[in-house]
């Protein structure tokens, strides 16, 4: 069982990401493979913060990364503790080349269909043990991907990547029709990286956790994110930090 913490009701497992690799090639390796995976940063954490489904789904989940810097000074103000940024895409391209990943089946689901299948095509071709066996694109219907679902069972691991909070929603989906699977929500970004149609920031850029800027500059439609949602991602955090102080 790994060490949880609420940020204002809001789960985050504080991992690294040797650690949730090393959890993934466990779970391939066993009978019950059974386990959510996904992450938090403030475009997230404030939707979760009016959207239950979203929290629920979240709270569902047995592994929750802290992947943007801004839910790291969160945790540091509410929590006083000081946890590891984990980004998502970072643990799956470790997670695609790693040796010690045992040979596994997926699908892929997100994004256009020119980019999932794109995605699907790299992929396959950057990954030693990783199979991606069908990949389909983000813009369906629940009914549409409940039949995948179902006609995919048995598969090793679901990979996600659409926006939120419809990615966490099809998780819970998933987690229901896909009993002993591994649910991994690895973003849109991640299979839009792998598409090449998003242009990664450098590496210096994200060990600074200043990824967002370059986002900002490259991504047009981030702006309104980082403009508006993270000045609300602030206003509730403050609002939860205050409410805990009173209750003290």
């Amino acid at each position: 069982m790994f060490s949880k913490i609420f940020i204002n009701g809001i789960k985050l497992t504080p991992l690294r990401k040797e650690e949730v690799l090393s959890e993934i090639i466990q779970l391939l390796g066993s009978k019950n493979r059974s386990c959510q995976l996904t992450y938090l940063n403030a475009y997230v954490y404030y939707l979760a913060s009016r959207d239950k489904e979203l929290n629920a789904s979240i709270s569902d989940s047995e592994i929750v990364l802290a992947d943007g810097i801004s839910i790291i000074y969160a945790t540091l103000l509410i929590k006083r503790i000081l946890i590891k940024r984990c980004i998502m895409t970072r643990v799956f391209d470790d997670f695609l080349v790693s040796s010690k990943v045992p040979a596994c089946n997926c699908i892929l689901i997100g994004v256009t269909d020119q980019e999932i299948k794109a995605a699907m095509d790299n992929i396959n071709r950057d990954s030693k043990n990783v199979n991606i066996v069908e990949a389909y694109s983000g813009f369906h219907d629940n009914q549409y991907y409940s039949e995948i679902l179902n006609n995919h069972f048995d598969i090793d691991i679901v990979l996600i990547g659409m926006s939120t909070p419809k990615s966490e929603y099809l998780c819970r989906l998933a987690r229901q029709l896909c009993k002993n699977s591994i649910i991994w929500h690895i973003g849109g970004g991640t299979i839009k990286c792998y598409a090449g149609t998003k242009k990664r920031a450098p590496e210096w850029i994200s060990k600074m956790g200043i990824e967002w800027m370059h986002r900002f500059l490259f991504e047009k439609h981030t702006r309104k994110r980082y403009l508006i949602y993270n000045f609300l991602f602030i206003y509730f955090v403050l609002i939860g930090f205050f409410k805990s102080i009173n209750r003290k």
